[in-house]
């Protein structure tokens, strides 16, 4: 699968990267989770890699648009040096970008001093991490698949960063801003849902994925929880035999099909949602980025659910003074 990175933004991303990591890094994560790290800026990344630092880094290259927005709402935002293609947090828009996220302009990345670089554990991605390691470089190689996957993440940049307090707050704000949401939906009827990431041929979230949970705890069923693999790529036949009450769909991104457009598919034409307009289209930057906005995730899932509903408001999980604190102050701060 080829995706132009002029084109492309984070979608591209995301379906790769999720396409060649799978969900093979259970261990590495596991054994990150436990890591006893033996100094004030050292963790194990989700490769099993230990990261040590003599200090926090002051200058940083994520690849990963979600731990990007980590990094802004930890208040780090002022130490990135640069942006992907694929973001598209408008406190980027003075940086320069490095191209690709899986494919980066190396050169012109290693020019630029970096003392740590973000990027994803498996497939283009770890061969790039490995030569910027070759270099001399510290990298993170992070595998983010799940709700306590994007925690652990929040957490780990947090202690590199020398920003465990506000790691530590912003996960307290996720997990109280989805408890909140889990009880404004407890009890009520529960619709059976597929989250359509691809078309032809239908790709979708299975169990083990932070959209799945999501997904449920906002008051859903995912009709494929018992898909062996976390980004299933089913049958239409199965589509259409499970028969879903309503479809989420991805939009704002190149290459998904327009919400509107299933109507004139051949089998998806067939599903009681599409015949009814129970389709919705979802933005593709929020809900691909299993980040600081997870909040925001569950609260619009529950409004397409349960229109009219009622949700408390409890802790949102967008901070703009923080992330007004982190704006990053372009190249020129970055000699």
């Amino acid at each position: 699968m080829s995706y132009p990175d002029t084109k492309r933004r984070l979608t591209a991303v995301f379906l790769a990267a999720l396409l060649s990591t799978g969900c093979g890094r259970a261990e590495a994560r596991n054994e990150a989770a436990g890591a006893d790290a033996s100094t004030p800026f050292s963790v194990v990344d989700d490769a099993g890699r230990v990261v040590s630092l003599d200090a926090a880094p002051e200058r940083i290259v994520s690849l990963i648009p979600a731990v990007t927005e980590m990094i802004i709402a930890l208040g780090a935002g002022h130490r990135l040096l640069a942006r992907t293609d694929y973001d598209t947090n408008p406190l980027l828009d003075s940086l320069p970008s490095v191209g690709g996220g899986l494919n980066p302009d190396l050169e012109w990345l290693v020019r630029r001093r970096p003392d740590l670089v973000v990027g994803w554990t498996d497939g283009t991605a770890r061969a790039v991490l490995a030569r910027l390691r070759a270099l001399g470089v510290a990298v993170y190689s992070a595998d983010i698949q799940s709700l306590a996957d994007a925690d652990s993440t929040v957490a780990r940049m947090g202690r590199l960063l020398d920003r465990e307090r506000e790691a530590a707050g912003i996960i307290e704000r996720t997990s109280s801003g989805l408890e909140n949401v889990r009880g404004a939906v407890r009890g009520l009827p529960r619709p059976r849902v597929l989250y359509v990431l691809s078309v032809d041929p239908p790709m979708t979230a299975g169990p083990g994925t932070f959209l799945h949970e999501v997904m449920e705890l906002a008051g859903a069923d995912n009709v494929f929880a018992d898909a062996g693999a976390n980004w299933p790529t089913v049958s239409l036949e199965s589509v259409v035999e499970r028969d879903p009450d309503l479809l989420l769909v991805p939009v704002g991104e190149e290459g998904f099909a327009a919400p509107e457009r299933l109507a004139e598919l051949p089998g998806w034409s067939e599903l009681r949602a599409v015949r009814a307009g129970r389709v919705h289209g979802v933005d593709a930057d929020l809900f691909h980025r299993p980040g600081p906005h997870l909040v925001d995730v569950a609260r619009r899932l529950a409004r397409i659910y349960f229109p009219g509903i009622r949700l408390p408001d409890g802790a949102e999980s967008r901070d703009a003074a923080a992330q007004a604190d982190a704006r990053p102050t372009g190249p020129e701060a970055h000699p």
